[in-house]
C-alpha cells in the first residue's frame, strides 16, 4: 500500500533535481541537431547566435540572415521542443533548458493598441544601427502588418499576470497567435491546431505549471515601436513568452534554421510574390545533375505541399 506513495515521491525528487541543475545548461556549448523522427525540417540544421554566451538582438539577427538563415519563430520552437522530448540528453537540455529570442514581433501603437507580427520583417533587417526606444525598434508605420490586433484593453487584460492554468493557456489568443492556431491566424499561416495543446501539455508535464506567458505593460512612444518575442527556459516553474526583450540587451540568443524556404511575412510592402513550385523547377532543372535532381525535387515537393 506505500508503493504509489514510494513512486511519487521519487517521481518529486527527479523533478527537484532536474530543476535544480537546469541553470547551469546555458553555460555549455549546445548541441542543437540530432536526427530525430518525425521532424519536418530537412535538414535539420540549426545553429545558435551567438554560438557560446549570449549577445545584443541587434548584432546577431544580420549574422544569422547572412548566412542565409531563418530565424526561428515561437512556433517553430514549440514544434522543436516536442521533438527533442525522447532526443539524446545533450539535445534535450539544449532546447527545453535555455530561453530563445524569436523572429516573431509585437508592434505598439502610441494610442495603446498592438499587434503580433509573426516572422517579423522589420526584425530581420535589423542592423546595430537601426534606430531604438528604450530598447524597441523604432517603425515608420503601424499599418501594412497584418491583421493580428490587439485591444489596449486585452493587453490590460494580459499585463502583469503570468500565472495561468492550463485551459487558460489554451483560450490565450496571444498564445493562440503565437502558436498560430488556425482560428486567430489567416489559412496561409496557420499551423495543426493541436500544436497549444501539445506544448502546454509537455510544460505541465516537466511541473512547470505557474508562469506560461509574461506581457509587461509599456509606456506608448510617440511613434509605434517592435519587440522580439522571446520564449523562457523550462525552469524554475517557468515556460513564458516574454513581450520585453530589449533589442539592446546583452543577453539575446537567436537560433538560425537553414533547410527551409523562408517565406517574407509582416513586410509592410506590396508584390510581394512567392513562384510556383513550377516556375522553380523550371529555374533549377537545367542546373541540377541527374545524381541529384530526385532528391533535390523531392524536398522542394514537400515544401510545397
Amino acid at each position: 500500500m506505500h508503493i504509489p506513495i514510494l513512486l511519487i515521491a521519487i517521481e518529486h525528487i527527479n523533478i527537484y533535481k532536474r530543476k535544480k541543475d537546469l541553470f547551469s545548461y546555458w553555460r555549455f556549448k549546445m548541441q542543437l541537431n540530432e536526427p530525430v523522427q518525425n521532424s519536418k525540417v530537412f535538414p535539420q540544421n540549426y545553429k545558435v547566435f551567438p554560438e557560446e554566451g549570449t549577445d545584443i538582438y541587434v548584432n546577431q539577427m544580420p549574422k544569422l540572415i547572412a548566412e542565409g538563415r531563418t530565424p526561428l519563430s515561437t512556433t517553430g520552437l514549440m514544434k522543436r521542443r516536442l521533438e527533442v522530448k525522447n532526443a539524446s540528453e545533450p539535445v534535450r537540455n539544449s532546447w527545453l533548458y535555455n530561453r530563445f529570442d524569436t523572429g516573431d514581433g509585437i508592434i505598439y501603437h502610441p494610442d495603446g493598441r498592438a499587434k503580433i507580427a509573426l516572422d517579423a520583417q522589420p526584425l530581420r533587417e535589423i542592423t546595430p544601427s537601426s534606430k531604438l526606444i528604450n530598447g524597441a525598434l523604432v517603425l515608420d508605420s503601424y499599418d501594412g502588418f497584418g491583421d493580428l490586433e490587439l485591444s489596449k484593453e486585452e493587453l490590460e487584460k494580459y499585463e502583469d499576470n503570468d500565472s495561468h492554468k492550463r485551459k487558460e493557456v489554451l483560450n490565450n489568443r496571444i498564445w493562440r497567435m503565437l502558436a498560430r492556431h488556425p482560428d486567430e491566424v489567416p489559412e496561409e499561416l496557420a499551423e495543426d491546431p493541436k500544436l497549444l495543446k501539445e506544448y502546454s501539455d509537455l510544460v505541465f508535464l516537466e511541473g512547470f505549471d505557474r508562469r506560461v506567458i509574461g506581457l509587461y505593460k509599456f509606456s506608448p512612444q510617440d511613434t509605434p515601436t517592435m519587440r522580439a518575442w522571446y520564449v523562457y527556459r523550462l525552469a524554475g516553474s517557468w515556460s513564458n513568452a516574454f513581450n520585453w526583450g530589449r533589442l539592446d540587451d546583452k543577453s539575446a540568443l537567436l537560433v538560425g534554421v537553414a533547410g527551409v524556404a523562408p517565406e517574407v511575412r509582416n513586410a509592410p510592402q506590396e508584390g510581394v510574390v512567392r513562384p510556383t513550385l513550377e516556375q522553380v523547377t523550371a529555374v533549377i532543372n537545367p542546373h541540377l545533375s541527374n545524381y541529384g535532381r530526385d532528391v533535390v525535387m523531392k524536398d522542394l515537393e514537400r515544401l510545397y505541399q
